[in-house]
Formats: C-alpha cells, structure tokens, sequence
C-alpha cells in the first residue's frame, strides 16, 4: 500500500470598492480591518475569487520535517505567519525562496488568528486602501517574524502559486484568505 501525504492551497479574494470602503470609513472612524467589519456594516464585496493550487517549496518542506521532528521552528499564528502577494507571473520551481515580483511585492501580516482543524490552516489577511496597488499573479505564506514588509527577503517560504487576482488600484480594499489543506 502506497501512503501520500497531498497539500493543496487555495486562495479567496474578497474586493471593496472606494465607495464602499468611504462608507466603511464614515461608520467606523477608520479603515475596516476584516472582512466581519465589513459584514457588520452589511457591505458585501463587490468580486469574490477563489483560485487552488500551489507549490509547496522545499523551504516549506523542511519547515514541516523540522516542526514534526521537535527542531526548533515557528508555528502558524497571528504573530508568526504572513500571506505575500506580488505581480510576478514567473514559473513556480521548488527551489524559490521567495515571490518573484523584484519591486511589486508585499508580505503581510495576518488580520486575524490562524485557525486550524482538520487538515487545514486558514491564514486571514486585509490589504489596505494603500497596500498592494499593483496587479496580482502570485501568492505565498512564510513563516518567522509577523511584520509588514514590502519587497523583503522572507522569513521561511512555504509556497508559492500564480493566481492572476487583477488590479488593485488605490483607495479599495482587498480581504485575503489562504488555506493551506494536507490530505
């Protein structure tokens, strides 16, 4: 009997519009920082997408022996993980440690906890009005220090996937949830 062990990710993209995210605004006092503030307010986004697939990288790999074999390594949380997203559409290859985009990059901190249950993590993050204003083609999470960083070297790349997302342009927000599932 053959065993596997298969990971998949899959991306959600949740997009407001600049009116809706003025309106958010003016009831909040400030930017809405989740997809449930914006549900409080009864503000559904105007474009969902959902894109699967990925390429766990070998960094990632060793992050999993490592984490199931007592070395040392971080856990996924709200102040270790973070999802990248950039505008590169170079192919994905194992040994890449990083996205690709050399400019147009940004590694995000979660905008809420990591939540965990049956072979899946689920990572939330929020793209501010003034964040990632750039075409979407690739995403990945890392794992280390929870910052925000734009166009930085990551901390432990886990994956990486191509997922032409489209344009984010100044003012609108974009909700991200990843999934990362082992079956």
């Amino acid at each position: 009997m053959l065993e596997t062990l298969r990971g998949t990710t899959s991306l959600v993209v949740r997009r407001y519009d600049a009116d809706m995210v003025a309106y958010a605004v003016r009831k909040l006092d400030r930017e809405p920082t989740s997809d449930l503030e914006f549900l409080r307010l009864r503000v559904k986004p105007y474009s969902i997408t959902e894109d699967r697939g990925n390429q766990t990288l070998n960094n990632g790999l060793t992050a999993i022996t490592n984490l199931m074999t007592g070395v040392a390594n971080n856990t996924f949380s709200q102040t270790t993980a973070r999802i990248g997203i950039g505008d590169s559409s170079t192919a994905v290859s194992v040994s890449q440690t990083d996205l690709q985009a050399s400019s147009n990059k940004l590694w995000h901190i979660l905008s809420g906890a990591v939540t965990a249950g049956s072979g899946a993590l689920t990572l939330p993050a929020t793209f501010g009005t003034a964040e990632a204003n750039y075409t979407w083609n690739e995403f990945g999470f890392d794992l280390g220090t929870a910052t925000v960083v734009t166009n930085s070297t990551v901390n432990t790349i886990f994956n990486r996937a191509l997922s032409a997302q489209g344009a984010k342009a100044s003012g609108q927000i974009w909700t991200v949830t990843g999934t990362m599932t082992w079956s």
